[in-house]
């Protein structure tokens, strides 16, 4: 729809405006498909829960953290929508939940109740979680500043891509 999409990009180029999001699909997404660069106003939730507990072997997906933090919701919802992928899903019955998955994302309506209320509820659950887990990282602000800034320079580098000197690479490995 044009003029929703138009509007998102409005709202996204508000310099005023600041997001939060698990991960940088976000900030990518809307770099590469709206062309707003939201990478110095967006929080990453992912980001924070990395800092509270480094262990790389910790789930750290939305839905576990939601769950860890008393937000059953997001959990509820993204079952609900897995039983409506099922329910629309035309393969065998053995399938693989990755095959279901995949199907029902590409195929369910967008104003499908329960796909809607899936998709708020990550996005407010997102954003309920960053002040639990900025306080819960307990790095000084100067810190979680450099993070930031560290962040949206790495995202930068992913939306623009990055070009190899060859020779200065070769000689290097040499």
């Amino acid at each position: 729809d044009p003029e929703q999409r138009e509007a998102a990009i409005d709202t996204l180029q508000d310099e005023t405006a600041s997001f939060v999001s698990h991960s940088n699909m976000d900030v990518l997404s809307v770099a590469t498909q709206l062309g707003v660069d939201i990478t110095g106003r967006n929080g990453d939730t992912l980001s924070w829960a990395r800092m509270v507990d480094p262990d790389k072997d910790r789930d750290r997906d939305l839905k576990t953290l939601a769950e860890l933090h008393g937000m059953p919701e997001l959990p509820a919802a993204d079952a609900a929508l897995y039983e409506r992928f099922k329910a629309i899903w035309p393969g065998r019955k053995n399938a693989k939940k990755s095959e279901i998955e995949a199907y029902g994302f590409e195929n369910i309506a967008l104003d499908d109740p329960v796909f809607a209320l899936y998709a708020g509820l990550d996005a407010v659950t997102a954003r309920r979680l960053a002040p639990i887990l900025v306080a819960l990282t307990e790095a000084p602000k100067e810190l979680l500043h450099i993070e930031a800034f560290l962040s949206s320079r790495a995202n930068r580098i992913q939306i623009r891509g990055c070009r190899v000197d060859r020779p200065l690479l070769d000689e290097a490995l040499d």
